[in-house]
């Protein structure tokens, strides 16, 4: 017989915060508005898989749930308030030519230190998420297969770091540098790798989808 192990990486009680929610609606209704179907529901109420994407998204939408309440919300037994769940995205961001986008959904979570992300890395609020990398145009900085930590509230190129972006329907983890001419330059830590110069209709297609904080680098 094969165990279930999908409830031992959900510590907290995710399930009862969308029964709570739910409240008198049948589970029928209640999934039919969130577009997914009724045994999908079910498991998530019975923490026997955790949410995705797009229906923390539409819950967030309808119901005007904070996705980290969902996911933090009510502390099962086994809970521990020191440890913020992050989760990780199935999105793979290239660190090489770019890997197409195909569905961003949550497919595991890890628990950090709370303390440890503000000391360390000055986080303290839930918009963050693990991605791994794929290629190695950054290797020796983010290796292929290697998980990051990013930090989505910080999407803005005021400075030259390590962001995950998308250009087109490209998913890259690369260094981005702003510069004085109103251009950007996409680099990769891999000498072997060219750096690129995006202007004009890749600029305005280009969409920072957060830093990597985490491993620290330079």
């Amino acid at each position: 017989m094969v165990k279930n192990t999908t409830t031992e990486r959900i510590p907290f009680d995710t399930g009862a915060e969308i029964k709570r929610i739910r409240g008198e609606v049948s589970q029928a209704d209640f999934a039919s508005m969130l577009g997914i179907g009724r045994t999908t529901l079910i498991r998530y109420e019975s923490n026997e898989r955790a949410p995705d994407a797009d229906f923390l998204i539409k819950m967030n939408m309808i119901y005007g749930a904070d996705p980290s309440q969902l996911l933090l919300g009510r502390q099962s037994s086994n809970g521990n308030s020191e440890y913020q769940l992050v989760p990780k995205s199935s999105a793979r961001p290239s660190a090489g030519h770019g890997a197409i986008i195909e569905s961003e959904q949550i497919v595991d979570y890890m628990s950090f230190k709370k303390d440890w992300l503000k000391r360390v890395l000055g986080i303290s609020h839930s918009d963050i998420a693990l991605v791994e990398v794929r290629g190695d145009s950054m290797a020796g900085t983010l290796d292929d297969g290697e998980l990051a930590l990013v930090d989505m509230r910080q999407n803005r190129l005021d400075t030259s770091a390590v962001f995950v972006i998308q250009v087109d329907d490209a998913l890259l983890v690369k260094r981005v540098q702003p510069r004085l001419d109103g251009t950007v330059m996409v680099k990769s830590d891999n000498p072997a790798y060219e750096p690129e110069t995006l202007a004009g209709k890749q600029l305005e297609n280009l969409r920072v989808l957060g830093r990597v904080v985490w491993p620290r680098l330079r």
